[in-house]
């Protein structure tokens, strides 16, 4: 099994913000396994996240602020006796197109499964990526104090 230790989010209040359509390049994706860059990886996370990228765009308003995604996952792989465990950090954070940080979302998470699997690709970086795209519609909804 695995455990989904923890997430933390930071998110960027904005004034008079209208979420726009969201950019995603596989360029945009950094997948490290065992501090080793990972091309494999990286296009299979490219494919299972565009489609969900491309249907938010498709629904959300043209004229609003466009964001950028950018993904961040680093696998290490630690032994315990004869088992082989992995621990991941999977961040997920959007930029407006000043480059400042509006959006980040981390999630931990440690157990055999590795990044290299497609259904822990879906199970983690597509649930990360959801809760992104939802949070940055709220940010047309955050107020600010004054």
């Amino acid at each position: 099994g695995c455990s989904s230790v923890g997430r933390e989010s930071f998110i960027q209040p904005v004034e008079n913000f209208i979420p726009g359509k969201i950019s995603f390049n596989k360029e945009d994706i950094y997948i490290n396994v065992n501090q080793i860059e990972d091309k494999l990886a990286q296009q299979q996370v490219f494919q299972g996240i565009e489609p969900k990228i491309k249907g938010f765009n498709q629904q959300c308003n043209p004229m609003g602020q466009s964001g950028r995604l950018v993904l961040k996952i680093n696998q290490r792989t630690l032994w315990e006796g004869y088992y082989q465990k992995n621990s991941l950090a999977i961040t997920g954070e959007i930029y407006n197109e000043a480059q400042e940080l509006l959006l980040q979302k981390t999630t931990l998470v440690s157990g055999k499964d590795s990044i290299l699997q497609v259904k822990f690709q879906r199970k983690y970086i597509g649930s990360l990526v959801d809760s992104l795209t939802k949070d940055w519609m709220a940010l047309a909804s955050v107020e600010s104090e004054e």
